[in-house]
């Protein structure tokens, strides 16, 4: 996880009800938890009905098998009891806790894999080009036509990628996105004591 990102806790049941919804809707939500934790909102998320001033944003996505919702807490204060450690069966290893009797899930550092959705590494890193991307078009207040011919895309890839639908888009497309709109960016590698090495993408 970035040392720029919020840290990520499923709450109770919240994480194996994602795990039961079809993974392209898990892949919505990845992206739309991806820009909370940069400290972004999706365009879909709205403010929870019946909370107040709780700072509790919706999202809801449809889907061919349904109508899909996700919420995302701030500011959740409570007692911890309780520390062990668990592994969920297909998806990342993930810390848990129990506060106040409910289990908290500590996220693994990328959502994707916690949603036990392949490629969830090259997700990260894509998502993360987004979240670079969608800064550059709000502080040079461009409108998405404005923004797809600078970036030599369509408009409606414009769209779709502001709500995270990124399949048709490569890492290098996204990078070429983002040196369009003015950034430079920088490849290191290094060597791992790992036997396989893992992708990173940092942000200045």
């Amino acid at each position: 996880m970035s040392s720029k990102e919020k840290p990520l806790e499923w709450i109770g049941s919240s994480h194996k009800d994602l795990m039961d919804l079809p993974a392209d809707v898990r892949r919505f939500f990845g992206f739309a938890l991806s820009l909370a934790q940069s400290g972004d909102k999706h365009d879909a998320a709205k403010i929870l009905k019946g909370f107040g001033g709780a700072g509790v944003l919706e999202v809801v996505e449809d889907d061919v098998g349904g109508t899909y919702r996700a919420e995302r807490r701030h500011g959740h204060h409570s007692r911890q009891v309780e520390n062990c450690r668990s592994v969920c069966k297909g998806v990342a290893e993930m810390k848990t806790r129990l506060v106040d009797g409910v289990e908290v899930h500590r996220g693994s550092g990328n959502v994707f894999a916690d949603l036990g959705l392949a490629d969830a590494e090259k997700l990260k890193i894509k998502t993360g080009l987004v979240i670079e991307i969608r800064k550059a078009i709000k502080n040079r207040n461009l409108t998405q036509q404005e923004a797809a011919k600078r970036m030599g895309i369509s408009q409606p890839k414009v769209s779709d990628m502001m709500r995270g639908d990124i399949t048709n888009l490569s890492e290098r497309k996204l990078m070429d996105c983002l040196t369009r709109l003015g950034y430079d960016i920088e490849i290191k590698l290094r060597p791992t004591k790992a036997d396989v090495g893992h992708l990173i993408l940092a942000a200045a």
